[in-house]
């Protein structure tokens, strides 16, 4: 890299270092901080893709995962606009499709991870900052109204829970028998606080992985758990843990949600109740399904669902409770629906090549783990929500998936073992 003096060096790589980091906390702060930060990622982006072509500075090659990254969400991008092109109905769109335009990410962030000072030091400590802001935001929101959190400070419950969640299981892949007591002490400290946050957000998505990603979690950490005093110590923090769950009355919110959602299935079927948390998502997956076998190859349309569904509902009162709905809460149904069988094994291919990559390297590194769980939580939450369609979901995602390839890619975490991050 060939800059005019060392402070400017260092400058330039400090920035791109805070705005990776911002990047990837501000999902879980709210849509619009966001928004900011993907505006910021394209502005700098764009600066130093222009600084690279003016041959101001030089970058190292681009390892193999972040290209495949990038050809990939610059595929599903271009498939997305030719199914728009075919299917879409531009003088009455129904429904929003700048989400999209976040699949420009991993190719922004090409050189600006380059230019940066981004290791998984840094992002362990912007996991766990995060994870503590989150908990500490959702337990003042409870105090506040007794009900479920993410509303205020989010402003939805559902992408808060499950990004918190995510995010405070991704502090545990960090821990290790060689970091200080105290770094262990913190980033278990920070992951209980974001998963208690998705605790009081009552996501049933949440509730569904937490045992998917613990035993995934334990499984490949497990010469660190299994040791007595790691064990001991997990148990007490467990008991805490309980103990202000139960006396705030957590738990049996969270119980009452749980069977509720079994209530609303037996009366969908039972009682034909179907305005219901429940009784809605099934119809909106019935209805999803009915368009998905009207065309089954390519799809009825990425912007499509919401007319569809309207058209299918017609007049009927009975059913008007599904009109403000404008995907089918299920990503895999929702592919199937806009984008026929295509679109969902494009997606398939994509998601699974990524979820082998990080699982043959995560008995080595917490930064691999960190992309198995998180990959693993989105395909969970996808179960009951159009999870990869939402703007702050998609962004986070996409964002950290693109520095842990990095991190990846140099081999930083195997550098770094024995010191931080084994």
């Amino acid at each position: 890299m060939h800059l005019s003096n060392s402070r400017s060096l260092y400058l330039w790589k400090t920035l791109p270092t805070l705005l990776l980091c911002f990047a990837v906390a501000a999902p879980l702060i709210n849509k619009k901080s966001g928004q900011v930060a993907a505006g910021l990622i394209l502005i700098t982006g764009l600066i130093s893709y222009l600084l690279i072509f003016l041959k101001h500075i030089q970058i190292p090659p681009i390892g193999r995962p972040e290209k495949i990254m990038a050809l990939g969400s610059m595929f599903l991008l271009a498939s997305i606009i030719v199914n728009m092109l075919l299917f879409t109905d531009f003088s009455q769109m129904g429904g929003n499709t700048d989400q999209f335009s976040y699949l420009l990410l991993p190719l922004l962030l090409l050189p600006l991870l380059r230019v940066s000072n981004i290791s998984s030091g840094y992002l362990s400590n912007t996991l766990s900052i995060t994870s503590a802001v989150a908990g500490l935001l959702a337990i003042i929101e409870y105090s506040q109204t007794n009900s479920r959190t993410g509303v205020i400070f989010h402003g939805q419950s559902i992408p808060f829970g499950n990004l918190a969640l995510i995010t405070g299981f991704s502090c545990l892949t960090f821990l290790n028998l060689n970091n200080c007591k105290l770094k262990n002490i913190v980033l278990i400290g920070c992951s209980s606080l974001a998963i208690i946050a998705s605790l009081l957000s009552q996501t049933r998505g949440g509730f569904i992985a937490i045992p998917a990603l613990l035993v995934l979690l334990v499984f490949f950490k497990k010469e660190y758990f299994i040791r007595k005093k790691v064990f001991l110590s997990f148990i007490g923090l467990a008991l805490i843990s309980v103990t202000f769950l139960l006396s705030s009355g957590v738990l049996k919110k969270v119980e009452n949600r749980l069977n509720s959602a079994v209530n609303q299935t037996s009366s969908y079927y039972e009682d034909d109740n179907k305005a219901t948390s429940v009784g809605i998502r099934f119809d909106l997956w019935k209805i999803a399904l009915d368009g998905w076998k009207e065309s089954p190859l390519l799809g009825k349309g990425v912007t499509e669902f919401y007319h569809y569904k309207a058209d299918k509902i017609g007049i009927e009162e009975s059913r008007s409770h599904l009109l403000k709905f404008k995907h089918p809460h299920n990503e895999y149904i929702g592919l199937l629906f806009s984008q026929g069988i295509w679109g969902l094994i494009v997606f398939s291919v994509l998601i699974m090549s990524l979820s082998v990559y990080y699982f043959r390297r995560s008995k080595s590194s917490p930064v691999a783990l960190t992309g198995l769980l998180v990959t693993c939580g989105y395909l969970i939450f996808s179960l009951t929500e159009s999870f990869f369609s939402l703007h702050t979901s998609l962004f986070f995602y996409l964002t950290l998936n693109s520095v842990l390839l990095y991190l990846l890619s140099q081999d930083r975490p195997a550098q770094g073992s024995s010191s931080h991050v084994a």
